[in-house]
């Protein structure tokens, strides 16, 4: 399929600060890191892809298209196969609109990240769209990616079929984190502390729990730009989550944005199973 426009060039991921803070691994006292992630063989890299559409496409014209493969088992499966014998996994699509995705993809150890590129621009955009692959670097998410690796010795995840999605009848964001000028050595600095106390952690991850927000997974793209996915309990709950993240998480050192992925978007379905 044509391109609607001239494509921009791919959007490097931004590098990360010259001396990295060592990252808590998760904002989550009970959360454990997935068995996957250290195997006896070399790690994958993961991304997080912001999709956006060229100027001049028409974003029908895309869900069309995919609409119509996700309703052919035979293409779907092929869609998955083709991109796992390349070595990359989709493991979440995040819609907040018709003209803006977030996913989260896995790159098997040895793949050439044009390759990927690649098969962002042609396969999964169809010259339609503008995917920046940001790194999730290692040293920042302390190791715990978002999902399970689905590369890893003795992994559960299917390569053949797309990434698993639960029922969910909560509301869903994906916050993006922007650190203030500033701010950097101070929020990392407290956040490290609070890790290192289990009684501290305990009592952040229940405070949320009690106001009916969860945080799933912790996606630093660099020490000064970080995205989480978040769970509210129910609708309408923006107001809370957002002081949450204000008060709880940024200590003021933030600027945090909400962005919803609609379960009319979603299908009521979600990557990750809900905790209410």
């Amino acid at each position: 399929m044509g391109g609607c426009a001239q494509s921009k060039p791919m959007a490097a991921a931004v590098p990360a600060a010259e001396k990295p803070a060592e990252a808590p691994p998760q904002l989550d006292a009970s959360k454990e890191a997935p068995k996957e992630v250290a195997p006896a063989v070399a790690a994958s890299t993961w991304y997080l892809v912001d999709h956006t559409f060229k100027e001049g496409c028409n974003p029908e014209d895309w869900w069309k298209n995919i609409q119509e493969m996700m309703a052919d088992p035979e293409k779907l499966k092929a869609f998955h196969v083709g991109n796992t014998e390349k070595g990359f996994y989709n493991h979440s699509f995040n819609p907040f609109g018709q003209d803006h995705m977030m996913c989260v993809w896995e790159c098997k150890a040895g793949t050439a990240e044009a390759d990927f590129q690649k098969c962002l621009d042609d396969v999964v955009g169809q010259s339609m769209l503008v995917n920046k692959a940001m790194k999730i670097p290692a040293e920042l998410c302390g190791g715990q990616f978002p999902y399970a690796s689905a590369f890893a010795k003795d992994s559960a995840v299917k390569l053949d079929e797309g990434n698993a999605s639960y029922p969910s009848s909560t509301a869903w964001f994906l916050v993006k984190h922007d650190m203030v000028e500033g701010k950097t050595e101070e929020w990392w600095s407290a956040t490290q502390k609070m890790m290192a106390d289990a009684a501290a952690m305990e009592a952040f991850t229940a405070s949320g729990m009690e106001k009916g927000l969860k945080n799933h997974a912790f996606v630093p793209i660099t020490q000064e730009l970080i995205y989480c996915f978040w769970e509210c309990k129910e609708a309408g709950m923006e107001a809370a989550l957002q002081k949450f993240v204000d008060e709880d998480v940024g200590r003021g050192c933030f600027t945090n944005t909400l962005m919803e992925m609609p379960a009319a978007m979603t299908g009521g379905m979600s990557s990750y199973k809900s905790c209410f």
